[in-house]
């Protein structure tokens, strides 16, 4: 059962959300998802995962960039089928997703782990104290239980983030 949820892209959007039994368990889940609002993933994380989604980024890139190519000769003022939209209005916001994609692919290649962990099997704070296996139906603990730590290259990434991202709310 999930405690909590935060979301990491896109990025001006992020938020962190937490069930009432997470809220009054103590700060590990509140840390954990406050991570995960600040650009951190689980340590477990496959390579599959970041390549899955690099792929799909790439896609709908492509998507967007043929749909632009496509409609270039054209002026902006011309309404767009039943979008009830200009072809201006509607390039203003595919170049916004453009870039939004942009920064999430840019990031996902910086943030890709160079070493991944089983699930539950380390102090960091990303990391889950169980789960339940689903093929061996087997619950895996944790043995050291609850996360106590992030590591050097979270807190780097961590406060990039906050400068980057969040210091413009200060």
């Amino acid at each position: 059962m999930e405690l909590g949820h935060a979301k990491v892209y896109p990025r001006d959007i992020n938020y962190i959300m937490m069930t009432p039994s997470a809220a009054g368990g103590g700060y590990v889940s509140f840390v954990h998802e406050l991570g995960h609002a600040l650009g951190l993933h689980h340590p477990w994380k496959s390579i599959g995962t970041y390549k899955d989604r690099l792929k799909r980024i790439e896609a709908r890139e492509m998507q967007l960039k043929t749909y632009l190519a496509n409609n270039k000769l054209y002026k902006d003022n011309i309404k767009v089928g039943n979008f009830g939209k200009t072809l201006g209005e509607l390039r203003n916001e595919i170049n916004k997703e453009l870039a939004q994609l942009r920064q999430e692919k840019t990031a996902k290649i910086r943030l890709n782990p160079k070493i991944y962990f089983k699930r539950s099997t380390t102090e960091n704070i990303m990391d889950y104290n169980g789960y339940n296996d689903t093929k061996t139906q087997e619950i895996i603990y944790n043995t050291f239980s609850e996360g106590t730590t992030f590591w050097k290259w979270q807190w780097d990434l961590m406060n990039e983030e906050v400068k980057t991202y969040h210091s413009k709310l200060l």
